[in-house]
């Protein structure tokens, strides 16, 4: 080969070189563009429903102050309109002072600025969150007295018994530090994992925060190695339909322990002087509980935080483990819970007490054997059985065996 060959060979390296970086340097421009669109998007999109959520906290507190101005000298009802009052105008406060911030935000300063800024606001609205949930046993039922008198004159006061009042004083009060330790516990858990939006921040927050995420890791990781920036900041695109289809069967899930939640909580109100029904009722509400909070944070687990595929499937073997442990648990608690639904169901269809009809001794044998198979259901060695699994699986609406499904696709792409 003589050296004209060689320039010539050379010149075509470097054209075809100066092609590939000049195409490199396009794609990196369409995605940075294609985050910037996202992110301004999902911030519009989080102060739209600040907005919604400030139309309706601030009328809630301009009615909370009637009300009280109304029923003053009925301090039972003064102090409950107080109480709730609190809370709305919190929410107020919180929420204009985040749609303020939010919309003088620049979202082209310095990432160390922005993150700062953004981390006080997630940090104010986390700190609101846990206030509205830990006081939440203690005020729906003053919140459903309100309602039911400033709207139509009813009476909860006089038309529950006493005893229904003093035991949700008991356990609203107990909670609240309860909840507050436990919620102190997960923040302690997750400090050392990756940072993230939590559950308590709301979704559309979560989106407009992990979106901008997204866009300062590419942009961190661009300047290193661009062209596995590109590969490693979006999930393929054979598994976000199955991540959409996944989401839809777990939001079902959600809603339908929700609804029931909603529907043993009045059956609770109804029947709270009496043990027999207060009982069970309970007991069905902390089940329902069990199994819809392991599935949020599941569905949570599938937003499309930065990281790419092993963030992705990080986070979704850790939440289904939980998911997959509470289900077994809720299985294990079945026998208990089914003695307990027949009870709730009996007198809620045919107002029948199916113990009181029973009789004492065969009450407790039932309780007895139910509780004994929760025992034995408990040991290591059934745990692992294929029945319990598959009983599980069912138990939260096959969503288990769709996410394992996901998670070894997922290890299957690179």
């Amino acid at each position: 080969m003589n050296p004209l060959d060689l320039d010539t060979l050379r010149g075509r390296w470097a054209d075809q070189g100066r092609a590939l970086d000049q195409r490199l340097h396009l794609d990196l421009a369409a995605v940075r563009a294609q985050l910037d669109r996202r992110t301004a998007s999902a911030f519009r999109r989080h102060r739209g429903w600040l907005i919604a959520g400030l139309a309706l906290a601030v009328p809630m507190s301009l009615g909370l102050l009637v009300f009280i101005a109304s029923h003053w000298g009925q301090w039972a009802w003064v102090l409950m309109g107080v109480a709730l009052l609190a809370l709305a105008l919190g929410e107020v406060l919180v929420g204009l002072s985040e749609w303020l911030a939010l919309r003088r935000l620049d979202l082209s300063a310095p990432s160390v600025e922005l993150q700062q800024r953004l981390d006080r606001l997630q940090s104010r609205r986390q700190r609101q969150t846990r206030l509205l949930l830990s006081c939440s046993l203690l005020l729906w039922l003053p919140l459903l007295a309100v309602l039911l008198k400033g709207l139509f004159g009813g009476d909860l006061l006089r038309g529950l018994p006493a005893s229904v009042w003093w035991v949700n004083l008991g356990v609203g009060l107990a909670f609240i530090p309860l909840s507050l330790g436990a919620a102190a516990w997960w923040r302690r858990r997750l400090a050392t994992s990756t940072r993230s939006a939590s559950a308590g921040d709301g979704d559309s927050w979560t989106r407009a925060r992990v979106e901008l995420d997204a866009r300062l890791a590419f942009d961190l990781d661009a300047e290193r190695d661009p062209e596995n920036a590109l590969r490693s900041h979006s999930l393929p695109e054979a598994l976000r339909a199955d991540i959409a289809a996944l989401r839809r069967r777990l939001l079902l899930g959600i809603l339908a322990c929700a609804a029931g939640l909603i529907l043993i909580g009045l059956f609770n109100a109804e029947h709270g002087g009496l043990p027999q029904f207060i009982v069970p009722g309970v007991l069905i509400n902390l089940w329902l509980v069990s199994q819809m909070a392991p599935s949020i944070q599941l569905r949570l687990a599938l937003n499309p935080l930065p990281g790419g595929l092993p963030a992705f499937r990080a986070r979704l073997e850790s939440a289904l483990r939980l998911r997959r442990r509470f289900a077994v648990g809720g299985v294990i608690a079945l026998p208990l819970m089914v003695l307990m639904l027949m009870q709730v169901v009996a007198k809620t269809a045919l107002g029948m007490d199916v113990f009181a009809v029973l009789g004492t001794i065969p009450s407790l044998t039932l309780l007895a054997l139910a509780a004994a198979c929760a025992v034995l259901l408990f040991a290591p060695s059934r745990r692992k059985a294929v029945w319990l699994t598959g009983w599980s699986e069912v138990l939260s609406g096959f969503a288990l065996g769709h996410s394992e499904d996901l998670l070894q696709r997922s290890q299957t792409l690179r």
